[in-house]
């Protein structure tokens, strides 16, 4: 919760700006949520049952300012059951210069027959959140918040496991206006995590092993806490489990904004041909300016090292470039 906050919504970023969104990859990755699809027309409150993870980022004033803007993250879990109540759950917000403190919520949300709808998370009896959802099936749903405190956006994924991921897994992160960062956490029997991080910071990339001393805790309720070093920088974070081959993450080291992604690796060798086909794509980062870009498109590759045909649309600090086409080269490793 943001201290620095004291209005209704206490703890949250107030008046609404612009929204921000992470790196999607559509193609060669479910849901990993589970969850029902529910044809059209079929929602109701029954659809959202169950314990859900889930993590936003988002961008506003602060209470105290009319000027003085900052980023925020936010995560957590929450059991909804089936009947309209939000029975407990588990807040982290994150904010600039603020340590992160979990906050205990209960709450209603309300779904009509098409999907979409409500959700009000409640602290100590009072209003904390509320948030537009949108329903894609009763496993996995769009949260946009609704309350005038900010302007976060993120999904929610019905946990069909709780317990402490176990293997290798592929993740991403994005730290605004600071860095971005993919690789492997390689996750122990007894906590160790090891793996390799590819991180572009400022511009300039840097590639690397996970630290020595990485580790993760037993989570609770499906919510946790990981630590890994990258970069000489060792990053503390809370992570929200999904499945057994995902989870979701919320940096919660000073000074850093960020949530990210992680996904089981389906195998344990890779070549050129685990690369092939048509991909779809999309990005968002920012610009030196300061300002922002957000990009979307296509491409398909030969299986053996070309991008035969990629075709691009983009937004860079408001200026806009469609159909930008090409064709390029690409490289993959064993791992």
């Amino acid at each position: 919760m943001n201290h620095l906050a004291s209005s209704k919504y206490a703890g949250r970023v107030l008046i609404a700006l612009v929204s921000i969104t992470s790196v999607l990859l559509t193609v060669g990755c479910g849901s990993s949520g589970g969850g029902l699809v529910i044809g059209k027309g079929g929602f109701g409150v029954g659809s959202l049952s169950g314990s859900y993870a889930y993590t936003l980022k988002g961008y506003g004033f602060s209470n105290s300012s009319g000027t003085a803007a900052n980023f925020f993250a936010e995560g957590g879990v929450f059991t909804a059951d089936g009947k309209g109540n939000i029975t407990a759950g588990t807040d982290d917000f994150v904010l600039p210069g603020v340590s992160p403190i979990p906050t205990p919520i209960t709450g209603t949300y309300s779904i009509g027959k098409d999907g979409t709808g409500s959700l009000q998370f409640n602290a100590n009896g009072t209003a904390f959140a509320i948030f537009a959802i949108t329903l894609s099936d009763t496993g996995n749903l769009y949260m946009e918040e609704a309350d005038g405190a900010g302007t976060s956006a993120g999904s929610a994924h019905l946990q069909s496991s709780t317990s402490t991921p176990s293997g290798t897994f592929v993740f991403r992160t994005h730290d605004v206006q600071v860095s971005a960062t993919m690789g492997t956490l390689a996750i122990a029997a007894g906590g160790g995590v090891t793996g390799f991080y590819n991180m572009v910071q400022s511009g300039v990339s840097n590639t690397g092993a996970i630290g020595a001393g990485s580790s993760i805790a037993a989570p609770t309720g499906g919510r946790g806490t990981i630590t890994y070093t990258v970069n000489s920088l060792t990053h503390t974070a809370n992570y929200y489990v999904v499945s057994t081959s995902k989870f979701l993450l919320l940096d919660t080291t000073p000074g850093i904004i960020s949530i990210g992604l992680a996904e089981l690796q389906s195998s344990s060798t890779f070549n050129a041909a685990s690369l092939t086909g048509s991909y779809a794509f999309g990005s968002s980062g920012e610009t030196i300016t300061p300002g922002f870009v957000n990009t979307a498109g296509v491409f398909t590759t030969d299986g053996a090292s070309l991008v035969t045909t990629a075709t691009s649309d983009s937004s860079q600090d408001g200026n806009i470039s469609s159909d930008v086409t090409g064709t390029g080269t690409y490289l993959v490793d064993n791992s």
